[in-house]
């Protein structure tokens, strides 16, 4: 009687060890990726001490070490503070996340990848925008010089004064170049375009321009008329109309601010200088 009992429970052992293999082996056929996941998650687990911490345990242990300011809780050290500010900046100011990723894929000390992630810049601050609203349609591509956005800007310059500049698009290939002017004559408009576009770029096909004063009266429009240009006025309803021009200026100025910050302006010189070496980093 005990020998057919035993033999029966043999018997279901084998038969559910039996479906079980089945079982897992449809898995493996349906979902191959998935169960070599799970097995190699296992054995990972298996093979960590039990000791183990991971980074983010320890960044939160070292958030949870102190009690004032993010140095403290951190306890970095004011040259480690100094290298993320220049890394931050050398970056071009990216947001936190990139941030981290470039300290992780750089090897960085976990306080280091904790501090960036709570990364907190002045002039990032400053000058934040809130999120444009995604395009309803794929941009336009033309050749070079084949049609160009005018408009002007205000900046402010070394002597804290409101400076106009003239910028210049080209719609194609994302050209950009802005130059600074004395005032919003057409005058002056038609000089720095003269000097800085047509100059070395030629005439452009098809001009577009705002309702900008100097843009439509003066000397400007004439001479426009007298090398042959198309010239497209936008509507003052319809400023998406100019919208490639408009946008290219607003990322301009947010680079100029940050640089800025960074060089504080002291002489028109330099002025000049750090408002070139901002067309050479947006193009």
């Amino acid at each position: 009687m005990f020998l057919k009992c035993s033999c029966r429970m043999m018997f279901l052992v084998k038969f559910r060890l039996i479906r079980l293999l089945e079982k897992m082996l449809m898995l493996f056929l349906l979902f191959p990726c998935q169960v070599v996941k799970v097995i190699l998650t296992v054995l990972v687990f298996r093979r960590c001490p039990p000791n183990m911490v991971s980074e983010e345990t320890d960044g939160n242990a070292l958030l949870e070490q102190g009690t004032t300011g993010a140095r403290a809780r951190l306890k970095l050290n004011p040259t480690d503070w100094r290298t993320l500010e220049k890394v931050h900046a050398g970056l071009g100011h990216p947001p936190n996340e990139v941030l981290v990723r470039v300290l992780k894929y750089g090897r960085a000390r976990p306080e280091l990848v904790i501090a960036a992630k709570d990364w907190n810049c002045l002039a990032c601050k400053v000058n934040k925008k809130p999120k444009r609203a995604p395009p309803s349609m794929p941009p336009i591509t033309y050749q070079l010089n084949n049609v160009v956005g005018l408009d002007v800007i205000f900046i402010k310059d070394h002597a804290g004064n409101t400076r106009p500049c003239l910028n210049m698009v080209d719609w194609g290939t994302g050209f950009q170049i802005v130059v600074s002017m004395n005032d919003r004559e057409g005058e002056s408009i038609r000089d720095a375009y003269r000097r800085n576009w047509r100059s070395f770029l030629g005439v452009p096909r098809v001009v577009v321009i705002d309702q900008e004063a100097g843009f439509l009266k003066g000397v400007f429009p004439a001479s426009l008329s007298a090398d042959g240009a198309e010239v497209v006025v936008t509507s003052a309803r319809s400023p998406w109309q100019a919208g490639k021009t408009e946008r290219a200026g607003g990322t301009w100025k947010d680079v100029f601010n940050k640089v800025c910050q960074s060089h504080p302006l002291y002489s028109q010189r330099n002025f000049e200088e750090i408002l070139d070496s901002t067309s050479v980093a947006c193009n």
